[in-house]
């Protein structure tokens, strides 16, 4: 379950990180001169590194488990999903998106996932 997270978490990185580095490309919109580019640059970064540890970790975790792609594979993509929209709330501060995050990581647990399948099936 721990993976699960952690493979979340770091994809949601993954993706803050290629939106704040295409933003901060877009020109003098997003921010302040050359500073807020160059800040949002490096905060790309440090997700991009975190990014990557946080999927070592998950690939630790999951290593020998023998549904090793059950444990990767949804919690990649909700954790996409996640990082878009934290991305956005973080640049337009949009209220009304506040809890959507927090909704979908309740998803991420593979018990969880295995309860809305087998109760979707009847």
């Amino acid at each position: 379950m721990v993976a699960d997270f952690a493979f979340a978490l770091a994809a949601g990185m993954f993706v803050m990180a290629g939106v704040f580095t295409a933003i901060s490309f877009g020109g003098p919109g997003f921010a302040a001169g050359d500073a807020g580019a160059g800040l949002a640059r490096l905060f790309a970064a440090s997700l991009a590194i975190a990014s990557i540890c946080g999927m070592l970790i998950g690939a630790m975790l999951v290593s020998g488990a023998p549904d090793a792609g059950a444990h990767s594979t949804v919690p990649v993509l909700l954790g996409a999903v996640v990082g878009a929209f934290e991305a956005l709330l973080i640049l337009e501060a949009r209220v009304e998106l506040l809890l959507l995050p927090f909704a979908l990581f309740l998803f991420v647990p593979l018990p969880v996932r295995r309860v809305l399948r087998s109760g979707l099936r009847r």
